[in-house]
């Protein structure tokens, strides 16, 4: 059995959602919130924990996924979310390169819109290119590709198993995993976690997805971690 435990609480007002956390080098979180286009660090190893507002995002209210691109370099998703009906607005949303490896003041650039994008949600990297990173586009059920040095994007995969299927929210959470030749996810709408074979240069797939678990009744799968035994965590 685990044990749980409260690391740290945002004040009831105001109000403050969290969406994703990265991991730095340090042991430091940064955590995304869709309340606001805010991001914030948090040393879970203090005794009194405290959020410090690391970096506001300009013309947005929310940031979403976030995957580290190398060593204390982070990539994030930026758009207009709306808190009450979950759907984002289509040609808001963009990605952003957050750099806290040259000093303790983020070096913050844009990256790149993605405008084709409804409301893009989940990130990651690829670990055989780690300048693709792929982007979840829960209401179109569409991953797309996005190069960082270059700023390109592409859809990379389309398929069934990322759509919503009528509702706002279809593929979530999305991960690579260590060997870098498989793409894992969450489909809120589905209430699914599977995975689908991938080209670990561009991302594109390369077979058929596989449902590998479903959620309770009445529960639905958020976005995941994978912890270094290979372990994978989700939230319900």
């Amino acid at each position: 059995s685990y044990n749980a435990r409260q690391i740290f609480q945002f004040p009831s007002k105001p109000f403050t959602s969290i969406e994703n956390v990265a991991l730095r080098p340090s042991g430091d979180l940064i955590l995304t919130t869709t309340s606001a286009p805010t991001i914030y660090l948090l040393d879970p190893t203090q005794v009194t924990p405290s959020a410090e507002l690391l970096y506001t995002f300009p013309d947005a209210t929310s940031c979403l996924g976030i995957t580290e691109t190398s060593s204390d370099v982070f990539a994030v998703v930026v758009g207009n979310v709306s808190l009450t009906t979950f759907g984002g607005v289509p040609g808001s949303f963009s990605i952003w390169s957050v750099n806290l490896a040259q000093s303790s003041t983020p070096i913050v650039k844009k990256i790149a819109a993605i405008p084709q994008a409804k409301i893009l949600n989940g990130l990651t990297h690829l670990q055989d290119n780690p300048n693709i990173v792929l982007a979840a586009d829960s209401e179109a059920g569409i991953v797309y590709s996005l190069n960082i040095v270059s700023g390109v994007s592409a859809v990379a995969i389309q398929n069934s198993a990322f759509s919503p299927g009528g509702k706002t929210l279809g593929i979530n959470g999305l991960h690579v995993d260590a060997a870098g030749n498989n793409l894992y996810f969450t489909n809120s709408a589905m209430g699914t976690f599977g995975r689908i074979p991938i080209d670990g240069n561009n991302g594109e797939a390369t077979g058929a997805a596989t449902v590998i678990a479903t959620a309770a009744e009445g529960d639905n799968y958020d976005d995941f971690a994978i912890d270094g035994q290979g372990n994978y965590w989700i939230a319900v």
